[in-house]
């Protein structure tokens, strides 16, 4: 589920999507994702696939203009995470 929220609150829910991975059980390699936000839009990926692509059309509140990053784990999951790079999206100028 993508929320819009804050620190303050559990927000409303913007997208919900079925889990694309597998159980831990049957993971058999490490999973690259991606998740990037610009301006009101926001996506995410996982191994190229995308599962959330969302613009934010400032309901019910503006659009996000900052924050944090989270990442919530519910009850029952086993995840390990590595790697983990914070970059500024930058545009690429049309050639």
């Amino acid at each position: 589920s993508l929320r819009k929220t804050t620190v303050h609150d559990d927000g409303p829910i913007m997208q919900r999507r079925p889990d694309p991975l597998p159980s831990a059980r049957d993971a058999t390699r490490p999973y690259r994702m991606q998740a990037i936000k610009y301006g009101p839009y926001f996506r995410l990926t996982i191994d190229d696939m995308v599962v959330i692509d969302w613009k934010d059309d400032g309901a019910p509140d503006s659009v996000l203009a900052g924050g944090k990053i989270g990442f919530r784990q519910m009850a029952g999951l086993i995840a390990d995470y590595g790697n983990l790079r914070v970059q500024e999206v930058v545009l690429k100028e049309s050639e």
